[in-house]
């Protein structure tokens, strides 16, 4: 099996994305909620905005594969790509969540979880917000 055919069009991959930045976006809402912040913080908007634009990134791809057609595939890599960096990003965002609700993780994951789970602690203090 092809593995770069699993990536066969951007739209299917940008719906997977979107699903993850909802199931993100609701753990930082409530992540907000229980530390008593604010839910409309500027940190917090300015990340639901780059998410968003992020998860629809393959889809942009997938529509110019079909107003420039090509036969190498590379529209199929660069789609992979960046549905795999972007995917592993959001990911990252959910599991430092879903520590910060108290699901332990091995140790090694909590080192890699480390400046995410920092950033997140730090967003909700809302030391930004003026």
């Amino acid at each position: 099996m092809d593995l770069i055919n699993i990536f066969n069009d951007g739209v299917s991959d940008s719906g997977i994305l979107f699903i993850l930045v909802l199931i993100d976006t609701t753990l930082a809402v409530t992540y907000q909620i229980k530390s008593g912040g604010k839910l409309l913080s500027s940190a917090m908007i300015s990340g639901l905005l780059r998410n968003f634009v992020l998860c629809f990134m393959p889809a942009l791809v997938h529509i110019l594969a079909i107003y420039h057609p090509r036969t190498d595939g590379i529209y199929q890599l660069i789609s992979a790509v960046l549905s795999l960096y972007i995917g592993f990003a959001i990911l990252q965002s959910i599991m430092a969540y879903t520590d910060l609700w108290g699901v332990k993780y091995p140790d090694w994951i909590n080192n890699w979880l480390s400046g995410e789970i920092k950033d997140k602690v730090e967003k909700g203090d809302n030391k930004n917000d003026k």
